[in-house]
């Protein structure tokens, strides 16, 4: 109560540039939103992204590709080898 008390008397007797020292403190804090982002998803087709969750679905595809696929081995003419 004594803070809001003292800050009220300070805006009722502020002149000139101290009002612009006023707006700073009281001034809310913007928050920049990160820009749409375009990108290729995995079916090679171009998309826009607009929520952070989108967003963190394209940093994901785009910097950890799936791996490379191969052929399982074929163990039929595998032969057994005793080691010393």
């Amino acid at each position: 109560m004594a803070k809001s008390n003292c800050w009220n008397q300070f805006l009722e007797k502020t002149e000139g540039k101290e009002i612009f020292k006023a707006f700073t403190y009281t001034k809310q804090k913007r928050i920049k939103r990160l820009s749409i982002i375009t990108y290729s998803n995995r079916n090679n087709k171009r998309k826009d992204t607009i929520t952070f969750n989108q967003k963190y679905e394209a940093f994901l595809i785009s910097l950890f590709h799936l791996p490379p696929a191969s052929e399982p081995p074929d163990w039929s003419t595998y032969i057994k080898k005793e080691w010393e």
